[in-house]
């Protein structure tokens, strides 16, 4: 249902990634990442509401990508094509290893 509400937004959209990242999730607020209600589970209803809801920041349609708060380490990250949605998560694991070899 997620996927579909991504798709739905935005006909430019063809590709969503649903991946899973402790590394990026435990990080998603030092990556200035939008992050779900933690109290949304994944795959409901409700997670659609607040995809839809979130879709309207300006900030997740030009990083497209959305951390789900309430579904640990899960990732959405979305584009118009396979390679453009796998370098976005690429480039933001490069980002997020980076800031742990730091710590």
């Amino acid at each position: 249902m997620t996927h579909g509400v991504l798709y739905d937004a935005d006909p430019a959209i063809r590709y969503v990634f649903h991946g899973h990242s402790p590394m990026v999730w435990d990080q998603a607020w030092a990556l200035d990442l939008i992050v779900t209600d933690p109290a949304v589970d994944y795959g409901t209803p409700a997670m659609c509401r607040e995809v839809e809801w979130l879709l309207r920041d300006p900030k997740v349609v030009r990083r497209q990508v959305l951390v789900m708060g309430g579904h640990r380490d899960g990732i959405l990250a979305f584009g118009k094509t396979a390679g453009d949605v796998g370098q976005t998560l690429m480039d933001l694991l490069a980002v997020a290893g980076a800031r742990a070899c730091r710590q």
